[in-house]
């Protein structure tokens, strides 16, 4: 017998591990699998579905398929949305079941994810600073820095090129590991004066580069 009880005031639903707002709108990414997560305490609902609408020409696909029962596994009910690479746009997320008579409707925008590329500190974990800040260097001391390309939702960007350029050093091609990051050469200068770094990362949808300013100075300096 179908139960006339809506469960949803309980459900929580997570779109790539955020939780979702009555209210608000869920964010997808067209680069990536999307997990949608819905966690419903009550153990009468045994199965979900998902399905959309008012998607346009996004044409999104799930695993499981659209419309398909899922059971509860680990306590939770679990899609993985993918889209086509291109442009941002709008669905509405559908969430029902057999077992009861109404639907829960999740407005999600499907963003372009913009990739993140910084100079990075191993030694901190910190991002070195953009221009027009300028890093101090000591003459005839070792340096070194790393690189670092992620999505805008932090997770990394692995298998892809990247040139790092350096004023009277050669320019050295990596690869960016599976945790997005280029290990750099240590280097120092034997002459003062302000350099210019600057790493390109090849991308699908076109170089993306990154500088760093530095300043060889002798020490210590104020």
């Amino acid at each position: 017998m179908v139960n006339s009880s809506p469960p949803w005031e309980k459900a929580n639903v997570l779109i790539n591990g955020v939780e979702w707002v009555p209210g608000s709108s869920g964010v997808m990414y067209p680069d990536q699998t999307n997990k949608i997560e819905v966690e419903i305490p009550e153990a009468s609902l045994q199965t979900l579905r998902f399905e959309v609408v008012n998607h346009g020409d996004l044409k999104p696909d799930a695993d499981p398929a659209w419309g398909v029962d899922i059971e509860r596994d680990a306590g939770k009910f679990t899609s993985r949305v993918t889209f086509p690479v291109g442009s941002p746009g709008a669905i509405t997320l559908l969430i029902y079941s057999r077992d009861v008579v109404t639907v829960l409707e999740v407005p999600c925008e499907v963003k372009k994810n913009e990739p993140s590329f910084r100079f990075w500190y191993e030694s901190t974990g910190q991002d070195a600073p953009l221009p027009p800040e300028v890093v101090n260097i000591r003459v005839n001391g070792w340096s070194g820095v790393n690189l670092r390309l992620k999505r805008s939702d932090g997770t990394p960007l692995n298998n892809v090129r990247v040139t790092l350029y350096r004023p009277e050093k050669e320019p050295f091609k990596r690869i960016t590991s599976g945790q997005g990051i280029v290990q750099g050469d240590v280097f120092l200068y034997t002459t003062t004066g302000p350099r210019t770094f600057e790493a390109v990362a090849e991308l699908p949808d076109g170089d993306l580069s990154v500088k760093l300013l530095i300043n060889v100075r002798e020490w210590p300096w104020p």
